[in-house]
């Protein structure tokens, strides 16, 4: 049956009815700007809380000035000239004054004689900040010697070896004479190579040397890598020192030096009596061997001081208490120790100053068993070693 096709039926759109709009009963009012110290809080917030090229272009900016400054700041040519003086965080910061002078002394050729002064707080309160003591020299010479002073609390002989070797590399054939005064005595026997170690690591002073890695190595130290920057050679002296002098040097307020602060003060009979006993214990523990080590050390720092001409070492007693001497029966180790140091000195032409009997000191003289007094004591100190300096000048010692 064929098919039959479908007829197409057209479909009409029906347009649709427009429905009618409500007219507004009421026109908005336009809305109040917001006071200008609400769009600025606003604007911060959102500088702080959204992303912002200009806030990351400010930030990216800032972090280059501060890396500038303190690669800047934190380098050997600008410690070693007069910015130097903000490096020191406090007036009791001894270990950046030492690190200053040292660069200073290092970087800058002399002009005048020099008298390096280096040893514990024990020297360095005897001989407190050193203005006496070129007063002195220049009154009774009419020379004027230019006092570095170099002593740090515990310094280790390797603090030395390491101050010395910075602030000596200006030492040259024509420099004036160069007069190390270096602390030695009974405590010096304490420091064998595992103490020795133990305060290599710590972060003490702002400088490398030779001298010290040599000696770190020959003690069974491993030397930290140099890079040739000063900020990345001793970052953790920085960390511990950069904020406090950039605070300095922003209010360029520097730090002014107290010596005369290490002293123990108010110590109970009971307290004091415990310290002295630790300390007596310590020295004659280390007698036997302490001796021996202690002199090949001294041989090894003079053999590399006649490396630096015009270098003269002289040792200077770090003056102990007559009542620690007595009551922990130190006085046979005194004795052994400067008959050991005899032969060396004869040896090397080199002069022992013992400050405590030159000086006189009674135990009323000392604030602890280990620092004297400023006065009358310091005094008495102070012009004992002048009478050695003088004594040397006069000679014309080179």
């Amino acid at each position: 049956m064929p098919e039959i096709p479908m007829t197409e039926i057209p479909v009409t759109e029906i347009p649709a009815k427009p429905v009618p709009q409500k007219a507004s009963k009421k026109a908005a009012k336009p809305v109040a700007p917001k006071p200008l110290w609400q769009q600025m809080l606003g604007a911060l917030w959102a500088g702080f809380s959204q992303p912002s090229a200009l806030a990351f272009k400010v930030f990216v900016l800032a972090f280059a000035a501060s890396l500038a400054l303190c690669v800047w700041f934190f380098s050997e040519t600008t410690l070693a000239g007069p910015m130097g003086r903000y490096l020191p965080r406090s007036p009791l910061d001894a270990e950046g004054f030492a690190t200053v002078e040292a660069l200073r002394s290092g970087h800058t050729a002399p002009t005048r004689p020099r008298l390096f002064v280096l040893g514990t707080s024990t020297v360095g309160q005897a001989i407190g900040a050193g203005q006496e003591v070129h007063d002195q020299i220049l009154a009774q010479t009419g020379q004027d010697w230019d006092i570095i002073l170099m002593t740090t609390p515990l310094q280790s002989p390797l603090d030395a070896f390491a101050l010395l070797d910075r602030a000596l590399e200006s030492q040259g054939a024509d420099s004036p004479p160069a007069l190390v005064v270096l602390g030695t005595g009974v405590l010096r026997l304490r420091w064998d190579a595992a103490q020795m170690l133990e305060f290599a690591a710590m972060p003490r002073l702002g400088l490398r040397s030779d001298w010290h890695d040599a000696e770190l190595a020959g003690l069974g130290g491993t030397p930290a890598p140099r890079h040739g920057i000063y900020l990345w050679d001793n970052l953790p002296f920085v960390l511990i020192n950069g904020s406090e002098s950039l605070l300095r040097l922003a209010a360029l307020h520097p730090a002014k030096r107290v010596v005369d602060q290490y002293a123990l003060r108010g110590l109970t009979p009971q307290t004091r009596q415990k310290i002295r006993d630790t300390i007596g214990t310590e020295i004659r523990a280390a007698v036997q061997t302490g001796i021996p080590a202690y002199l090949a050390q001294l041989e090894r720092l003079h053999a590399l001081l006649d490396t630096r001409p015009g270098t003269k070492l002289i040792l200077i007693e770090e003056p102990l208490s007559p009542g620690l001497i007595a009551t922990q029966n130190l006085a046979p180790v005194r004795t052994t120790l400067d008959a050991a140091l005899a032969p060396f000195l004869t040896r090397h032409d080199m002069a022992y100053w013992p400050m405590r009997d030159e000086a006189a000191l009674r135990d009323d003289d000392y604030f602890d068993d280990l620092h004297i007094k400023p006065g009358p004591a310091q005094t008495r100190a102070q012009t004992a070693l002048v009478g050695h300096i003088v004594t040397y000048i006069e000679k014309g010692e080179r």
